[in-house]
Parts: C-alpha cells; structure tokens; sequence
C-alpha cells in the first residue's frame, strides 16, 4: 500500500462534528483535504468510512448520528468529485470504543471517523 494512503486508514484526526450533529466543523478542512488529495491520486481506491460515537446518551440515536457523520463526510468527498461509488458507509455507533466512556477524555477519542480501505 502506498505511504500517501496508509496515513489515510484507521483514526483520522482533525475531523469534528458540531456537538450532537452531522455537520463538519470548519477546522476539518485540513485533514479532509489531504484525505481528498490522496483520494485522487489513487483514483482506484475504495474506501469504508466508519462513523464511531461515545456511549453517553441513549444508544439509538448515537448509532444514527454515527451513521450520519460517516455519510456527511462522505458528501464531503463526492462535492468535491470523489465518485460516489468508490465510497460506502457505515455507522458503528458507541460499539467499538477505543479509550474508556468513564471520562470526557475517553468519549472525545471515541467520537471519531474511520476510513478503511477496500479491495
């Protein structure tokens, strides 16, 4: 795999979400901007965006809202001339934790998108 696409799976910090929301905050520009570059540089690339949210509050919604982060970045790209094809989503909900929903600290590191890339 290419060294511009590897820093483009799993975590991709730098990418936030009005609290409670879909919509991108403005500071995501960058992170999103070098994930586009790399995007069409390898036209080929397939790629599983993974929305991913803290266990606080009731776990419907979170599994929705996760859903609709992945999909907001995912309209991200295809405004921007990704095909739309080349990108699928899914939301994880508060399912996969990677830090403790015991502090803030913990449910920050957990609100988070993944990309995974796709053969």
């Amino acid at each position: 795999m290419p060294k511009a696409l590897q820093a483009f799976t799993g975590v991709i910090k730098g990418i936030r979400f009005d609290s409670g929301t879909d919509q991108i905050k403005d500071s995501s520009t960058n992170s999103l901007n070098k994930a586009l570059t790399a995007l069409r540089k390898f036209p080929d690339t397939k790629l599983r965006i993974e929305g991913h949210s803290d266990a606080a509050g009731d776990p419907g919604f979170n599994k929705k809202l996760s859903l609709k982060r992945a999909n907001a970045v995912k309209a991200w790209f295809v405004r921007r001339g990704v095909g739309e094809g080349r990108l699928a989503t899914v939301g994880m909900g508060p399912d996969k934790p990677i830090a403790s929903n015991d502090s803030a600290n913990g449910r920050a590191r957990n609100r988070r998108i993944e990309f995974k890339l796709v053969q």
